[in-house]
């Protein structure tokens, strides 16, 4: 949250009208419920039901959440900065893009030092 706010809050570049905190405080009333009910969907899958029809349902509702949580980040980047639908999605795809460039760099460095820390 803390690497993704400041990218998504980016008034001289975008022309937004919000602040830090007010896009920080919509972000995170998204990602935190998006979270605890993701995991409530997939806990029957953590606890070991093996009928097939069951995981197909559970992965269903994480898309179904997952869809879900997309529109209220959009809705959330919407009325805070005062976009319009399309700048708002170029802002999530770009904070996207950044999120998954970090990502991929602390895999790849702990791909890289993981079997040097092992000794």
């Amino acid at each position: 949250m803390l690497i993704l706010v400041p990218y998504g809050h980016d008034n001289q570049r975008l022309k937004g009208k919000g602040n830090w905190g007010q896009l920080a405080f919509c972000l995170s009333a998204v990602v935190a419920p998006y979270g605890l009910l993701s995991v409530l969907v997939a806990l029957p899958s953590l606890l070991g039901s093996g009928m097939q029809f069951v995981g197909i349902c559970i992965n269903l509702g994480l898309v179904l959440i997952g869809i879900y949580a997309f529109v209220l980040n959009i809705n959330a980047i919407k009325a805070v900065e005062g976009f319009t639908t399309g700048r708002a999605i170029g802002v999530f795809v770009y904070l996207f893009l950044i999120l998954l460039a970090v990502s991929a760099c602390a895999t790849i460095t702990l791909a890289l030092l993981g079997p040097a820390l092992s000794r």
